[in-house]
Protein backbone atom coordinates (compact mmCIF):
# COMPACT_ATOMS: atom_id res chain seq x y z
CA UNK A 1 0.00 0.00 0.00
CA UNK A 2 1.26 3.30 -1.16
CA UNK A 3 0.33 6.44 1.32
CA UNK A 4 0.52 9.74 -0.32
CA UNK A 5 -0.28 13.03 2.23
CA UNK A 6 -1.18 16.63 0.68
CA UNK A 7 -1.31 19.76 2.39
CA UNK A 8 -4.49 20.95 -0.33
CA UNK A 9 -5.74 19.38 -3.15
CA UNK A 10 -8.55 19.61 -5.23
CA UNK A 11 -9.73 16.50 -4.59
CA UNK A 12 -8.91 13.08 -2.85
CA UNK A 13 -10.25 11.55 -5.34
CA UNK A 14 -9.31 13.49 -8.48
CA UNK A 15 -5.63 12.63 -7.49
CA UNK A 16 -6.39 9.20 -7.29
CA UNK A 17 -7.51 9.27 -10.69
CA UNK A 18 -4.16 11.12 -11.70
CA UNK A 19 -2.37 8.37 -10.44
CA UNK A 20 -4.02 5.58 -12.36
CA UNK A 21 -4.19 7.00 -15.40
CA UNK A 22 -0.27 7.50 -15.05
CA UNK A 23 -0.38 3.96 -15.96
CA UNK A 24 1.31 1.39 -13.34
CA UNK A 25 0.49 2.01 -9.81
CA UNK A 26 -0.20 0.19 -6.57
CA UNK A 27 -3.63 0.18 -4.33
CA UNK A 28 -2.92 3.48 -2.35
CA UNK A 29 -4.32 5.67 0.11
CA UNK A 30 -4.16 9.64 -1.04
CA UNK A 31 -4.96 12.20 1.97
CA UNK A 32 -5.48 15.73 2.10
CA UNK A 33 -5.67 18.25 4.65
CA UNK A 34 -8.18 20.59 2.83
CA UNK A 35 -9.48 19.70 -0.62
CA UNK A 36 -10.25 22.73 -2.88
CA UNK A 37 -13.19 21.01 -4.81
CA UNK A 38 -14.46 18.44 -2.84
CA UNK A 39 -17.58 16.59 -3.50
CA UNK A 40 -20.26 14.22 -3.10
CA UNK A 41 -22.67 12.29 -5.07
CA UNK A 42 -24.35 13.67 -7.35
CA UNK A 43 -21.45 16.75 -8.11
CA UNK A 44 -22.76 18.13 -4.59
CA UNK A 45 -19.84 19.93 -2.49
CA UNK A 46 -18.46 18.62 0.25
CA UNK A 47 -17.15 21.15 2.55
CA UNK A 48 -13.28 20.66 3.04
CA UNK A 49 -11.92 23.07 5.68
CA UNK A 50 -8.07 23.26 7.02
CA UNK A 51 -8.17 21.77 10.31
CA UNK A 52 -10.21 18.57 11.35
CA UNK A 53 -12.08 16.87 8.33
CA UNK A 54 -10.72 13.70 7.05
CA UNK A 55 -10.25 13.82 3.08
CA UNK A 56 -9.36 10.27 2.08
CA UNK A 57 -9.64 8.01 -0.80
CA UNK A 58 -8.01 4.32 -1.10
CA UNK A 59 -7.70 3.55 -4.71
CA UNK A 60 -7.77 -0.32 -5.18
CA UNK A 61 -6.56 -2.43 -8.54
CA UNK A 62 -7.00 -5.56 -6.64
CA UNK A 63 -10.69 -5.26 -6.16
CA UNK A 64 -12.87 -8.05 -7.47
CA UNK A 65 -15.88 -6.54 -7.70
CA UNK A 66 -18.55 -7.04 -10.51
CA UNK A 67 -18.86 -4.19 -12.19
CA UNK A 68 -22.54 -5.04 -11.68
CA UNK A 69 -22.25 -5.09 -7.53
CA UNK A 70 -20.22 -1.83 -7.83
CA UNK A 71 -23.61 0.13 -6.94
CA UNK A 72 -23.73 -2.40 -3.69
CA UNK A 73 -20.02 -0.91 -2.65
CA UNK A 74 -21.06 2.55 -1.38
CA UNK A 75 -23.17 0.64 1.64
CA UNK A 76 -20.40 -1.86 1.80
CA UNK A 77 -18.30 0.87 2.88
CA UNK A 78 -20.41 2.73 4.88
CA UNK A 79 -21.14 -0.27 6.99
CA UNK A 80 -16.78 -1.28 7.21
CA UNK A 81 -16.60 2.79 8.24
CA UNK A 82 -19.41 2.25 10.65
CA UNK A 83 -18.20 -0.78 12.27
CA UNK A 84 -14.66 0.47 12.85
CA UNK A 85 -15.68 3.70 14.48
CA UNK A 86 -18.10 1.41 16.84
CA UNK A 87 -15.32 -1.30 17.49
CA UNK A 88 -11.97 1.54 17.66
CA UNK A 89 -14.03 4.29 19.27
CA UNK A 90 -17.37 2.88 20.74
CA UNK A 91 -19.04 5.62 18.40
CA UNK A 92 -22.48 4.25 16.99
CA UNK A 93 -23.38 5.62 13.62
CA UNK A 94 -26.25 5.29 11.87
CA UNK A 95 -26.12 4.94 7.16
CA UNK A 96 -28.51 6.95 5.55
CA UNK A 97 -28.85 5.14 2.29
CA UNK A 98 -27.14 5.22 0.23
CA UNK A 99 -23.78 6.37 1.48
CA UNK A 100 -23.97 8.96 4.29
CA UNK A 101 -22.99 8.03 7.84
CA UNK A 102 -24.91 10.37 10.58
CA UNK A 103 -24.08 10.40 14.20
CA UNK A 104 -26.90 11.84 16.58
CA UNK A 105 -28.83 12.37 13.26
CA UNK A 106 -26.44 14.93 11.66
CA UNK A 107 -23.97 13.93 8.84
CA UNK A 108 -20.77 12.60 10.16
CA UNK A 109 -19.15 11.08 6.78
CA UNK A 110 -19.62 9.97 3.78
CA UNK A 111 -18.98 7.69 0.50
CA UNK A 112 -18.30 8.57 -2.82
CA UNK A 113 -16.91 5.25 -4.89
CA UNK A 114 -16.15 5.62 -8.76
CA UNK A 115 -14.49 3.29 -11.27
CA UNK A 116 -13.11 2.92 -14.41
CA UNK A 117 -14.00 0.27 -17.07
CA UNK A 118 -14.00 -0.14 -20.59
CA UNK A 119 -17.79 -0.90 -22.23
CA UNK A 120 -17.71 -4.47 -22.48
CA UNK A 121 -15.78 -5.44 -19.30
CA UNK A 122 -16.92 -7.14 -16.73
CA UNK A 123 -14.38 -5.90 -13.92
CA UNK A 124 -13.62 -2.62 -13.43
CA UNK A 125 -9.80 -1.58 -14.08
CA UNK A 126 -9.55 0.50 -10.68
CA UNK A 127 -11.91 1.29 -7.72
CA UNK A 128 -11.46 4.69 -5.81
CA UNK A 129 -13.58 4.82 -2.77
CA UNK A 130 -13.36 8.34 -1.47
CA UNK A 131 -14.30 9.30 2.05
CA UNK A 132 -14.88 11.98 3.46
CA UNK A 133 -15.58 12.39 7.36
CA UNK A 134 -15.75 15.12 10.36
CA UNK A 135 -12.95 14.03 12.91
CA UNK A 136 -11.79 17.43 14.72
CA UNK A 137 -13.98 20.19 13.88
CA UNK A 138 -14.82 22.21 16.90
CA UNK A 139 -17.32 23.97 14.66
CA UNK A 140 -18.84 24.36 11.34
CA UNK A 141 -19.63 27.37 8.86
CA UNK A 142 -23.50 28.52 9.82
CA UNK A 143 -25.37 27.15 6.85
CA UNK A 144 -23.94 23.26 8.10
CA UNK A 145 -23.72 24.19 11.90
CA UNK A 146 -27.61 22.77 12.12
CA UNK A 147 -27.01 19.34 9.96
CA UNK A 148 -23.32 18.42 10.11
CA UNK A 149 -20.99 17.20 13.31
CA UNK A 150 -18.02 16.13 14.06
CA UNK A 151 -16.38 13.42 16.20
CA UNK A 152 -14.76 15.83 18.67
CA UNK A 153 -18.36 17.51 19.01
CA UNK A 154 -19.77 14.63 19.95
CA UNK A 155 -16.41 13.37 22.49
CA UNK A 156 -14.67 16.40 22.94
CA UNK A 157 -11.71 14.41 22.33
CA UNK A 158 -8.99 15.08 19.43
CA UNK A 159 -8.64 11.99 17.18
CA UNK A 160 -4.90 11.71 15.74
CA UNK A 161 -5.40 11.48 12.55
CA UNK A 162 -2.79 9.36 11.27
CA UNK A 163 -3.56 6.33 13.46
CA UNK A 164 -6.91 7.18 12.25
CA UNK A 165 -5.91 6.78 8.85
CA UNK A 166 -4.09 3.61 9.73
CA UNK A 167 -6.91 2.12 11.44
CA UNK A 168 -9.95 2.61 8.54
CA UNK A 169 -7.28 1.46 5.87
CA UNK A 170 -6.68 -1.34 7.69
CA UNK A 171 -10.75 -2.14 8.53
CA UNK A 172 -11.40 -1.33 4.73
CA UNK A 173 -8.34 -3.51 2.34
CA UNK A 174 -9.15 -6.52 5.41
CA UNK A 175 -13.03 -6.62 4.31
CA UNK A 176 -12.95 -5.48 1.03
CA UNK A 177 -10.12 -8.39 0.37
CA UNK A 178 -11.92 -10.61 2.10
CA UNK A 179 -15.44 -9.56 0.14
CA UNK A 180 -13.97 -9.55 -3.22
CA UNK A 181 -12.12 -12.89 -3.26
Amino acid sequence: MRYYFFDTLDSTNEEAKRIAKSGEFEDSVIVAETQTHGRGRLGRVWESSLLGGLYYTLLLKSINFDLVDIHQLSEFVAKIVRNMLFQQYRIQTQLKFPNDILLDHKKLGGILIETSAHSSDQKPHYVIIGIGLNINQTRFPEELAKTAISLYQKTGQIYDQHKFIICLTKYLTDSLITQSH
